[in-house]
């Protein structure tokens, strides 16, 4: 029956049946990679307390000398559970991954977003780019390129689950918060103790703004004149 065939076998469209089985399969790789047991038996590296993780002392003289977190997402481990993990919520080194992660993708969405309003600039002349809205831009690539977006999900769905840290979520793991080991132009090789914590201070702030940024853009996109000094 109708209701029984593949998601992606549902749509007249060929651009959306094509985009539904590409994000089918990036849910497959990611969930099929983030199982996969670590392939190496590094030590633990555990979590320290959150008025000694980078970004807390600029926070400290703004909140009576404690970390600013008024809604308590630090605190969230260490409530009971009836689960058979150790919580049923996530710990203070899976939120500051999160927090590096989405830090990152901000940063990088921002710097598209001036690129193509600003600059004008767009990666080829092709009518897949056409579109000079950074807002409705992807819309507009995966109909006219299903392909392209297609191989772009994959991509995203490969790295996610390569990089996933399940054991993040108890406190476990084996290597720190955002550090993947991807270095291409070597900013942190050669540098002291001192000055990786600067970089890791500057990218946790940049990160922090450019979430701000990204999401003062949209609402001014979704909603016109929700947002001062924006069109």
């Amino acid at each position: 029956p109708e209701s029984n065939r593949l998601p992606c076998a549902l749509s007249s469209q060929p651009a959306d049946t094509m985009l539904a089985c590409a994000s089918i399969a990036a849910l497959g790789f990611a969930g099929a990679m983030r199982t996969a047991p670590a392939p190496s038996p590094r030590a633990v590296v555990r979590m320290d307390a959150l008025d000694s993780l980078p970004g807390a002392s600029i926070e400290m003289p703004l909140a009576d000398g404690k970390p600013w977190d008024p809604l308590g997402f630090s605190k969230l481990n260490a409530l009971p559970t009836q689960d058979s993990r150790p919580s049923a919520n996530p710990s203070l080194k899976w939120l500051r991954e999160s927090e590096l992660k989405h830090g990152r993708i901000a940063m990088l969405a921002f710097a598209g977003v001036a690129a193509t309003e600003l600059l004008g600039l767009r990666v080829s002349s092709a009518e897949a780019f056409s579109d000079s809205n950074w807002f409705t831009a992807w819309q507009t690539f995966s109909i006219k390129n299903p392909g392209g977006a297609a191989q772009i999900l994959l991509g995203c769905a490969l790295v996610e689950g390569a990089t996933f840290p399940e054991a993040f979520w108890d406190d476990a793991g084996d290597r720190a918060p955002g550090d993947l080991g991807f270095d291409p132009l070597g900013l942190s090789k050669g540098k002291s103790a001192a000055d990786k914590a600067t970089l890791e201070l500057k990218e946790l702030k940049n990160g922090r703004a450019a979430m701000i940024a990204i999401m003062a853009l949209s609402s001014s996109k979704l909603v016109p004149g929700s947002v001062p000094l924006l069109p």
